[in-house]
């Protein structure tokens, strides 16, 4: 389960449509798609390689016959294969659009929901199972703490002190932000912390390679979300299908999986964030 919540992490932060942050940050200062998968998608497929290296070391993939269990997978049918097609094209033709720069990608991701949605034959259901109200509930709140906290002079504060650690370098206050960023996610969520930090990094002094900052960010959310259970998404929807497959009460379970998590967690975040650091470096140097 770990290695399948921290692939999935990884596999987020290598386009900009992966995960949260990524969206966030692509929405604020207008990247473009293919740029997140020029600079974030060879980083990340070396992150998942250190991954498989770090549990072929660190596993015992000889079970015992005991701990065995065999686990039959639900089969599935394909109710509708015509509409399955046509929302496949749609999805192909969203994922060529972002490829334009000029193209805004928040309007192709609404123009191709809608055109999914609208050839759904099950729209009633899935409006059902939307909760569109608890989720702009959510972001409101969340930028209002942000603007809240900017607005107090904390984030000011936070930025003077980098300087000062840094000497004034602007590639040391990009390592350091990053790291920060990483440990923040642990706690705060992948969400929150992209919300919080965001505007630190764009007041770190100049001289830098463009965009060099938004990939530390990602980069250290990513480290971050791997790091701890509740990271990132993957990591409470893990939890709550093991709940289910393992009939356990969710506080013996969660308290488990949390505490077990950790062993793998933490050290390949540590590895990720040292991996990421090196390659930043090298970005800078080759001024990129």
């Amino acid at each position: 389960v770990a290695g399948e919540i921290i692939a999935s992490n990884l596999g987020g932060a290598s386009s900009m449509l992966g995960d949260f942050p990524n969206m966030l940050i692509a929405t604020e200062m207008h990247i473009p798609f293919y740029a997140f998968v020029q600079y974030m998608m060879p980083i990340s497929i070396i992150n998942l390689a250190i991954v498989f290296l770090y549990f072929y070391a660190k596993v015992d993939f000889e079970d015992e016959p005991g701990d065995i269990k065999t686990i039959t997978l639900p089969q599935v049918r394909i109710r509708n294969p015509r509409e399955l097609m046509w929302q496949c094209a749609i999805l192909v033709l969203m994922i060529f659009l972002f490829s334009f720069r000029h193209i805004h990608g928040g309007l192709v991701a609404l123009c191709g929901s809608l055109s999914i949605f609208a050839l759904s034959s099950h729209r009633e259901a899935a409006l059902r199972k939307l909760k569109v109200q608890e989720d702009i509930r959510f972001f409101f709140l969340l930028f209002i703490l942000v603007g809240g906290v900017k607005a107090s002079g904390l984030l000011q504060t936070m930025m003077d002190t980098l300087r000062f650690l840094s000497g004034g370098s602007g590639f040391v206050q990009c390592i350091l932000l990053m790291w920060g960023a990483a440990f923040g996610t642990m706690f705060l969520n992948a969400g929150p912390t992209t919300a919080l930090f965001l505007p630190i990094f764009l007041g770190v002094d100049g001289g830098l390679p463009d965009k060099l900052i938004f990939w530390s960010l990602s980069l250290g959310v990513c480290a971050g979300s791997s790091g701890t259970l509740m990271g990132a998404t993957a990591g409470p929807l893990a939890l709550t299908f093991m709940e289910k497959f393992e009939g356990m009460t969710k506080g013996v379970m969660r308290q488990r999986v949390f505490k077990d998590y950790l062993e793998f967690g933490l050290p390949i975040a540590y590895l990720h964030l040292l991996v990421s650091t090196i390659y930043i470096t090298f970005l800078f140097l080759m001024g990129r």
